[in-house]
Order: structure tokens, then sequence, then C-alpha cells
């Protein structure tokens, strides 16, 4: 697996996370929307892993099945293995 994948894309997250803000009326001011990020991350977990034609309809094999992506499959890896990384580092920084 290319880890380097991985790690662009914690940095992908990390970076989407420093740039959002959201004002809140009281003392604190502006405050980071880790719920927003959060809520966009997971969004993009969905692994595309079925190969499709140029109009989006899946592909299908001579048995029926849809045909596996593999090159989606590995590449869909690195990237949620990058999405751990950086819900973990987001945990870490919730923790007291």
């Amino acid at each position: 697996m290319n880890t380097n994948k991985a790690h662009d894309e914690a940095t992908r997250w990390q970076a989407e996370l420093d740039n959002a803000v959201i004002l809140q009326d009281g003392p604190e001011g502006h405050k980071k929307a880790l719920h927003y990020i959060l809520e966009k991350l997971f969004q993009e977990i969905a692994l595309d892993i079925y190969q499709k034609d140029k109009d989006g309809n899946l592909k299908y094999n001579d048995n029926g099945m849809p045909k596996v992506s593999w090159i989606g499959v590995i590449t869909g890896l690195a990237r949620l293995v990058g999405k751990v990384i950086f819900l973990r580092r987001a945990y870490d920084m919730l923790k007291p």
C-alpha cells in the first residue's frame, strides 16, 4: 500500500480542519468546526470498489456479478488509512 497517499489524505483533512472556523457568540469567539469536518469525512469514507462505464453504470462479468476495480480498492484503502490517522489526531485533540 502506498503510505504516501495515506499521509497525504491525513494532511489534507488536517488542513481542512485548520481552515474551517465558525462564528460563535460568547467569550470564545472563533471556534474550529470539528463536527462539520467529521461529517464531511464520514461522507467520503464510502469506498468506490466497482468498475463503472463512462455513463456511470456498473460493469458486470460473465457470471452477472459487478466487476471489482482493484485500483480503486487499493487507492480507497490508502485514503481510508489517512482518514483513520486524522481521526486519531482529532481524538487526541479532544481529550482533556
